[in-house]
């Protein structure tokens, strides 16, 4: 994960509002997707990392990160039945 941590950078979350609109979304993927929250959690902030530093609107965050992580998981899911 290159130099620094990921864990050690800014806070993910600028107010309690966003981080339930994260915490929603990453409660339906779970659902969806029969993955343990905590799984999909990790994933879905780590994405989410990546996408704030590039995005201009961050009310769409959770919209694009959610369909990020939601294809990953699609994926993996298919190639274990390869």
């Amino acid at each position: 994960m290159g130099s620094k941590d990921y864990r050690d950078a800014a806070p993910l979350y600028d107010n309690e509002v966003e981080e339930q609109l994260h915490r929603r979304t990453i409660e339906t993927i779970s659902l969806v997707t029969g993955e343990r929250p905590e799984a999909v959690q990790r994933l879905y902030e780590i994405v989410l990392r990546r996408f704030k530093k590039e995005a201009r609107i961050g009310d769409y965050l959770p919209v694009l990160v959610g369909r990020k992580v939601a294809h990953l998981y699609r994926k993996h899911r298919a190639r274990q039945r390869s």
